[in-house]
Parts: C-alpha cells; structure tokens; sequence
C-alpha cells in the first residue's frame, strides 16, 4: 500500500477496525476505494485519517472480506451514501440459529 495523504473526513465504505471511533477500513477517496487508519485518539478533534492507494488485488481482498463480515454478522459497519446501514442488522436475520453459527465462525 502507498501512502497517499491524511484527511479529516474520509468517505467511508467499510469499517474493519472501531474502538471509541473508527481506525481502520476502507474508504472512497477521488472516486477510488482505498485503505484508511488512524491512532487511538478519542478525544481528539483534530483527528487525520491516513490514506492509503490499493492496488487491483488488495481492492478485490478488502471487498471479499467486507462481503464475508456482511453474510457472517451484519451490515452494521457498512456505509452507503455516508450512512451507517442499519436495517439488515443482526437483529433482523432469521433464522437466528443460522446466524449466530456464521458470526460464531467468523470470529473464531
């Protein structure tokens, strides 16, 4: 991954990392899908978000993990039109039973 720059609000398309805020994922800069983070800085307001360039390879792996996380325990670290999506959460998946096993597996 190359180093692009720090910006303060990045487009967010998928968190893979939160604790108190957001520090890792992907996210939309220039129309391209790229890779972000940031140190744990909670009360930080002047946070920068570095951004970082994927190549065609690392774009498909992030996009795959982003859908596995999805079908395996919800959508609610997805973003679409900068919104959180929160309507196909865990809580709305039936039947339960199936989908605790899959989030059982996947944090395994």
């Amino acid at each position: 991954m190359k180093y692009i720059k720090s910006i303060k609000h990045p487009k967010f398309v998928w968190i893979e990392d939160h604790y108190d805020m957001h520090l890792s994922g992907i996210c939309m800069y220039r129309g391209e899908l790229c890779y972000f983070k940031t140190d744990y800085q909670p009360d930080d307001e002047n946070r920068y978000y570095e951004i970082y360039e994927l190549v065609w390879w690392e774009k498909i792996k992030w996009k795959l993990e982003q859908m596995l996380f999805e079908i395996c325990v919800g959508y609610h670290w997805t973003y679409k039109n900068r919104k959180r999506i929160w309507n196909n959460g865990i809580k709305t998946r039936k039947p339960k039973w199936l989908f605790r096993i899959l989030m059982e597996l996947y944090y395994i």
